[in-house]
């Protein structure tokens, strides 16, 4: 039986979830530093900045014109650690420094696990910039054997500290979409409140069997030879 048309395209809520996971973090900062821009054009030389603001407005349209098609987010190409760091190099401005750090041995996972957690490192640090009225940022990568954790934290405000009250902040269609996908994956995304002050964006993905990096086996003792 033929597949009728209309079942084969990307559903209304579908779209939605994914023009916000893709494109949203990256329009977000886009205002930002067009904002910074603005404030610094009388007295600053602009030429660079305007140029990598291109770029970035770029990067942006042919994010859109891959979500149309169903593609992957261009930078999973170059392998998921490559991508969270410029991810993260992309997210730094004045007053707020972000930091990357992996720990474990990498591996490059399946590209299902490596685009959620691209986005969520998109969707962490753009939230930290709009909301936190944080000072640091860290972005940390966990590769275990069985699982690939990453983790946003953040030295502001903490969860509850949005300006519409408790539970605002980060709890709208963007932690709610990682959530789901998380689940979907048979992993978990949190956000809770940092034990040092801030709050830390969590998602935890299990990798599956193929995917592990194989462990080395432990030698025993050596048998001492006989004479």
């Amino acid at each position: 039986m033929a597949t009728s048309a209309a079942s084969t395209r990307t559903r209304p809520d579908d779209l939605r979830c994914a023009l916000h996971d893709r494109l949203g973090p990256g329009l977000a900062n886009l205002e930002v530093r067009l904002e910074l821009l603005q404030t610094a054009a009388a007295e600053l030389p602009i030429a660079a900045d305007v140029a990598a603001l291109r770029l970035e407005a770029g990067r942006l349209v042919g994010e859109l014109r891959r979500i149309v098609h169903d593609e992957p987010p261009a930078l999973l190409g170059s392998g998921l650690v490559a991508a969270v760091s410029e991810a993260c190099r992309g997210g730094g401005r004045p007053g707020l420094h972000v930091g990357f750090r992996v720990a474990g041995t990498a591996c490059e996972p399946p590209a299902a696990l490596a685009e959620l957690l691209y986005r969520a490192a998109l969707e962490g640090i753009a939230n930290v910039a709009r909301h936190a009225d944080a000072g640091r940022c860290s972005v940390t990568l966990r590769f275990g054997h069985a699982g690939i954790c990453l983790q946003v934290r953040d030295d502001g405000v903490g969860p509850a500290g949005g300006p519409r009250g408790v539970g605002s902040r980060r709890h709208g269609l963007g932690l709610a979409s990682l959530r789901r996908s998380a689940r979907l994956l048979g992993g978990a995304a949190h956000l809770l409140p940092a034990p040092t002050g801030g709050s830390c964006l969590s998602v935890t993905l299990p990798l599956p069997a193929a995917a592990r990096p194989r462990r080395r086996r432990r030698s025993g003792p050596l048998e001492p030879r006989l004479p």
